[in-house]
């Protein structure tokens, strides 16, 4: 592991805040996390609750273990700046599967459909990731791609969207135009020139959210 060389400003508050979110970042246990940097599960309670802070012999094995730059755990330092926790951690966004995609705009259901998370940059506070299936968007998209999606962005002509029917609640992941004199008509298409354009209108569907982001998982 590299360590920065930029030295931190940081405070007792900001530090527990790092031991505790790198802590359920990487989804260890205390007592996990205590055994990783050789220190008692009372240890690390007393470090997440700011009561204490950890020793500099402690500070290394504490940094690999939530893999966090050393420099970045420094208590004592002579930089002008505080260490910005938000960007060390990315938000994370629930990922659901695309049985559930139709849950997609129910965020009040959607943490009970959670199948993982991910992280990400987008600003939406809402934002949240299907695991795609199928072949209509190939070659661009494979199935088991996670894309992330904006809810409280309004789509564009060319955007890649996820779109759910009020009536049938079917759901597509297609490339979003809008057509007709008035835009009244949602033209989605596939990339995979096996499946044929849709369109439906407007006001035929219950959302369309834009994508922000896909991630590739590795196949083994």
């Amino acid at each position: 592991m590299k360590y920065s060389k930029k030295i931190y400003t940081i405070s007792l508050s900001d530090l527990s805040k790092l031991i505790y979110e790198g802590r359920k970042r990487l989804g260890l246990t205390q007592s996990e996390l205590a055994k990783r940097a050789g220190v008692s599960l009372r240890t690390i309670q007393l470090w997440e609750i700011g009561k204490t802070a950890p020793q500099p012999h402690k500070l290394r094995l504490l940094s690999e273990a939530i893999k966090i730059p050393l420099d970045a755990l420094n208590l004592k330092s002579n930089a002008s700046q505080p260490v910005p926790l938000k960007s060390m951690f990315p938000r994370r966004v629930p990922v659901v599967s695309w049985a559930k995609a139709g849950l997609g705009g129910n965020f009040g259901n959607l943490a009970f459909q959670i199948d993982e998370w991910i992280d990400t940059d987008c600003r939406d506070p809402d934002a949240y990731a299907l695991i795609i299936e199928g072949d209509s968007m190939l070659p661009e998209f494979k199935p088991g791609d996670r894309v992330v999606f904006m809810p409280n962005i309004e789509p564009r002509n060319g955007d890649i969207v996820v779109a759910m029917l009020s009536r049938t609640e079917d759901v597509f992941f297609k490339l979003f135009h809008r057509v007709g004199e008035k835009g009244e008509i949602v033209r989605l298409t596939s990339f995979n020139p096996a499946y044929p354009p849709l369109e439906y209108y407007v006001n035929e569907f219950e959302f369309i959210h834009p994508m922000y982001s896909m991630i590739r998982m590795r196949r083994s």
